[in-house]
């Protein structure tokens, strides 16, 4: 081996963007990826230099030049990889174009090289490529690194972050690439792999080969259903597989299809290998249990989900005025690559509403059968709609109205399903759908299922590549609607009486902002907040599920018990969670809805452990699999399970692509990563989200804001997130009740609450406001305590001053203790004046805008009835029709022989109000907030605390007196001893205003709503980094706080 210069870089930055110019680095989500020389993305490129397409080529034209999200530029698409280093320095990585497909599988290459390359630094530049060896194919990884890394080592990482398909088979190691003369990578100049290593290294070796022809037959089930070619051991575990209880349900109708044996499924969950599952058949009689055909009709009753369905749309949820559609089922996909024909997607459509007769199925309540009766209707066209969208609002607008327009489906005449195109490409052909543009193929619930989604993009994918007709379904919804009503239950309805026998905590204690509706009427408005959890804890689970032999759904569930218990304090739980319910062959393959929704119930001891309290959940799950068929309308019978509100789900995805033919692919579509749910069909639903590709999850909480403030879903799911980091990541040996939902932060608090907070005393801030300020005025009279422009009051001046005031008030105006006093002033060193004053007369201080419409001022003195109103000249009109009102210019005169301290009878204990602030109120009534001396001194103390005020400040006054900020700035820069630096009226507009008075004053202190920081720093970039800095010097703190910004500029400053 030669040595090499580590100084030389392996690759040679391309460098800057030039004035005029554009270039973003995106991931295959269309975010910005991190500068940090590691992540990778594709190169995007706009500005001053872009064509204007192709020539007589529409579709290629539209395919790379393409409008970003956060710009309205348009980019070309260079199809090229690139990462931008720590300097802001862009480098070429590779192309795009090498996507692959291994055994049916279609996997990008960079994937698998940007997560080889985080897992050593010692690791320079990796490419992976497809090679096939004895009619095989294999990934084989070339690394770059002078580092000695172990293959094994390698493979076991790999494993943790990628699926066993995207696992290299070879790892080589290189000192360097080979280069062609343009200075890229030679892929035909990199060594060829000794692939008699495979032996000893493929992870997709088989360990332990089938024995029997039983056990052939079970591995080859097993592949068909996993998508495996092989089955890497006949005692690998069917879950560690990527099964899931939806696939154990196709596996067991396998079984019973190819077998004739009745094998219970309980069985199959219990032991979940090769062996096992062979032993089992093997150990079974012969039965031949006798098939569901097709009845031939048109007509017939509803099935028990589709009656479900169509009451609980219409009684729960349909008797409020403020009501949504609840049971829409949309799925919004994006287009990824190449273009769509809308006239074949029409056809294929067409062809699956054929096929599957739901889906052009009406329903009616018969009045004189008292039941509700489908009926398959003829022929019915799909509903395509098509809209142009400029912008991401329109598309959220759409989107929103998707989901909860309960005008969109009609259920009488058989409107259940339709398609929406959302047009955000700009193309010559009408008939095209283009890269970025978005399809929202939408179903009601009645008619369709989770299970749904794969069979309908199973048959859309054939139905749209081919010219011929999809297969004919010999057995149709209907036909499973009659069928399962002549289903024996007796023995399964007996079991659920035990299981609920002596249930009675229906209703939970639950941390609801609003009373629950006796009735268990919603409106169905919901929220949904999503929680990624971090790549440690899900380790730690994944982890834990293999060593365990547990499935996601069995923990989750038990946690979300543990989570239930430690909310409410009961120990006796029901939770519902959501079951396939596709227990029949003859069901496997059908579009419909067949979901069931069943109660696990049971009794918490806490001094169990995680561990044993888990087998419990766990045999409780197996215990109620074989029972799980029947209708929750015989569950709910006993009235104290109808009402129950908690759900728990567990969402597994393999993949969030699909493929319409070979080249045409659509990728699950959401506007935000934590994007909404705005409907909430049960009060709390807790779904555990899990991506199998690219190895995340997620906790989705869900509640009805009929119940809950969007707050408290928040805090409760912040509480479930710290819930599972307790139990996976330190020993799993605490009995229940030692976990807590108690947060870290909250802790700190009870501790300092619980030990005693010295730091009132330490502070001085044991006084109402106005003596705290006074007690600053006597240690420091002649600090100034206001500045505005050319005037200023030491703090015996505004000590002074305002107690004169306030003698006047209480001596004229009879102000006593509990008045309020209103004020309406333009920014004026009276304000400060007039605040302290009120103060001083023991009374409550009610801020007014000068800047309020006489309208809002009357309905805020309407809700407060303060006692006066103090103006002065230029704001008396504006109230003076409404209130008494008091000018303070008439009152107040130069003084220049200030002593301190005019005897005032001071009442005022710490609970008293000190002033009010106003709420926005949700029904456009402002709703008035009072703010005791104690609650404000604690918020000063703990500003005090962390240095956010102190002494030695100046604070520049910003906010108007409507925001809470005003009294921040003005009270409690005075009750710490610090000096104010007010802003002539319309002052904070003025940016050049601003800085010469942050310079002036020296100010240290300055509080900005988001859009001022956006102004200032927009104004900052006109002017010379000299300046601005020379403008700024003194600033120790900016703090921010307003509405929820997209982009907050602060890099300026």
């Amino acid at each position: 081996m030669k040595s090499i210069d580590r100084n030389i870089p392996d690759i040679v930055p391309i460098g800057r963007c030039l004035p005029g110019r554009k270039v973003f680095v995106l991931d295959k989500y269309g975010q910005q990826i991190m500068p940090d020389g590691r992540n990778i993305g594709e190169i995007f490129l706009g500005g001053i230099g872009i064509f204007s397409g192709y020539h007589n080529q529409p579709e290629e034209s539209a395919r790379v030049l393409v409008r970003l999200s956060d710009s309205d530029d348009i980019f070309y698409r260079t199809g090229d990889l690139g990462k931008i280093n720590c300097n802001g320095e862009l480098l070429f990585v590779g192309r795009t174009d090498f996507q692959v497909k291994l055994r049916g599988q279609r996997i990008e290459l960079g994937e698998i090289e940007a997560v080889i390359m985080r897992l050593s630094s010692d690791i320079t530049n990796c490419v992976v490529i497809k090679l096939n060896h004895n009619n095989e194919e294999h990934l084989v990884a070339y690394l770059q690194t002078i580092a000695q890394l172990d293959n094994n080592m390698l493979r076991d990482e790999c494993i943790k972050y990628l699926p066993l398909y995207m696992v290299p088979s070879l790892f080589i190691l290189l000192d360097r690439f080979p280069l062609n003369p343009n200075g890229k990578l030679d892929r035909k100049a990199l060594p060829s792999p000794d692939f008699s290593l495979l032996l000893s290294s493929n992870v997709t070796v088989v360990d332990d080969e089938p024995r029997t022809d039983i056990e052939r037959q079970v591995s080859s089930i097993w592949s068909q259903i996993l998508h495996l070619t092989m089955i890497p051991s006949i005692n690998m575990n069917f879950f560690k597989l990527g099964g899931n209880s939806l696939l154990l349900m196709k596996l067991h109708h396998a079984y019973q299809t190819q077998f004739h044996y009745s094998v219970n499924i309980s069985d199959l969950f219990r032991h979940s290998t090769i062996i096992d599952h062979a032993q089992l058949l093997q150990s079974q009689q012969l039965i031949i249990e006798p098939q569901w055909n097709s009845l031939h009709i048109n007509k017939g009753p509803a099935s028990f989900a589709q009656t479900r369905l169509y009451l609980d749309e219409r009684l729960r949820f349909g008797n409020s005025k403020n009501s949504i559609a609840t049971y829409h089922i949309p799925l919004v996909y994006e287009i990824i690559q190449t273009s769509i024909s809308l006239k074949r997607l029409e056809q294929a459509l067409m062809k699956i509403i054929h096929k599957h007769k739901i889906l052009r199925t009406r329903l009616l309540f018969d009045e004189n059968l008292g039941e509700l009766q489908q009926e398959i209707l003829d022929e019915i066209s799909p509903i395509i709609i098509v809209t142009e969208v400029d912008n991401e609002k329109d598309v959220e607008k759409i989107l929103y109205d998707e989901e909860t327009n309960p005008n969109l489906f009609n259920l009488n005449e058989g409107k259940v399903f339709r398609c929406h195109v959302l047009r955000r490409s700009t193309s010559m052909d009408q008939n095209l759908l283009l890269i970025s543009d978005i399809i929202i193929f939408n179903f009601h619930h009645i008619a369709f299922d989770g299970a749904s989604i794969d069979i309908f993009f199973e048959d859309l994918q054939i139905a749209y590549s081919t010219d011929k007709s999809l297969p004919y379904c010999l057995f149709d919804y209907i036909d499973y609607s009659i069928h399962e009503k002549d289903m024996k239950i007796d023995d399964t309805k007996e079991f659920w009486k035990q299981h609920l026998n002596g249930f009675s905590n229906s209703y939970l204690s639950l941390p609801y902002d609003r009373c629950p509706i006796e009735n268990n009427t919603r409106s169905g408005q919901g929220t949904t907040i999503i929680l990624k959890l971090s790549l440690d804890l899900v380790n730690h689970i994944l982890t834990f599920l293999k060593n365990h032999d547990i499935t996601l759904h069995q923990m989750g569930l038990t946690v979300f018990y543990i989570f239930l218990f430690k909310l409410t304090q009961e120990t006796d739980l029901a939770i519902l969670t959501v079951t396939a319910n596709r227990y029949r062959a003859e069901l496997e393959n059908l579009i419909g809805v067949f979901v069931n929704t069943l109660p696990h119930r049971i009794i918490i001891k806490p001094q169990m452990n995680f561990i044993s309290f888990l087998e419990e959940v766990k045999n409780l799950v197996f215990a109620t699999l074989p029972y799980a068929y029947i209708p929750f309308q015989y569950i709910v019978s006993n009235k104290t399970i109808s009402n129950l509100q908690t759900l728990f789900d567990v969402d597994i995805q393999q993949d969030n692509e699909v493929t319409l033919d070979s080249n045409i692919y659509l990728r699950s579509f959401m506007i935000h990563s934590t994007d909404p749910n705005n409907v909430a069909k049960f009060d709390l639903t807790c779904t555990l989200h899990y991506n199998v590709k690219i190895q995340s999850m997620f906790i989705a909480l869900n509640g009805s804001t009929d119940l809950f403030e969007i707050s408290t879903i928040e805090l409760m799911a912040h509480r479930f997130e710290y819930l599972l980091n307790q139990i996976f990541i330190t020993p799993m040996l605490k009995s229940i009740c030692e976990y807590s939902l108690v947060l870290p932060h909250e802790l700190q608090l009870l501790d300092k609450f619980n030990n005693g907070d010295p730091l009132f005393e330490q502070n001085n801030l044991i006084l109402p406001i106005h003596q705290q300020f006074a007690y600053q005025a006597k240690e420091h009279p002649q600090k100034l305590a206001i500045i505005l422009d050319e005037q200023s009051l030491t703090y015996a001046e505004l000590l002074y001053s305002s107690q004169q005031l306030a003698q006047h008030l209480i001596d004229q105006y009879n102000v006593k203790q509990g008045h309020i006093i209103g004020q309406c002033l333009e920014r004026s060193i009276e304000m400060s004046i007039g605040i302290m004053a009120i103060l001083f007369s023991n009374a409550s201080y009610l801020p007014l805008s000068s800047q309020e419409s006489v309208e809002r001022l009357q309905l805020l003195i309407d809700l407060t009835q303060p006692k006066c109103v103090l103006t002065h000249s230029f704001t008396e009109k504006q109230v003076e029709n409404i209130c008494q009102t008091v000018n303070i210019s008439m009152i107040l005169y130069p003084n220049t022989t200030s002593t301190i301290d005019i005897h005032l009878n001071n009442h005022t204990v710490m609970n008293d109000i000190a002033f009010f602030i106003f709420t926005s109120g949700s029904t456009g009534i402002p709703k008035v907030v009072p703010i005791s001396h104690q609650h404000f001194a604690d918020l000063i103390c703990s500003y005090t605390q962390y240095n956010f005020t102190g002494p030695d400040n100046i604070i520049i006054q910003m906010s108007s007196c409507t925001f809470d900020e005003h009294t921040q700035q003005c009270l409690g820069s005075m009750m710490v001893g610090a000096t104010l630096a007010l802003l002539r009226p319309y002052g904070n507009l003025d940016m050049y205003y601003l800085c010469q008075t942050i310079e002036k004053n020296q100010a240290t202190i300055i509080d900005l709503v988001p859009t001022s920081l956006s102004i200032l720093c927009d104004y900052l970039n006109t002017c010379s980094k000299t300046t601005a800095s020379q403008w700024l010097t003194t600033l120790k703190l900016i703090t921010v706080g307003g509405k929820k910004q997209k982009v907050i500029k602060g890099n300026r400053i």
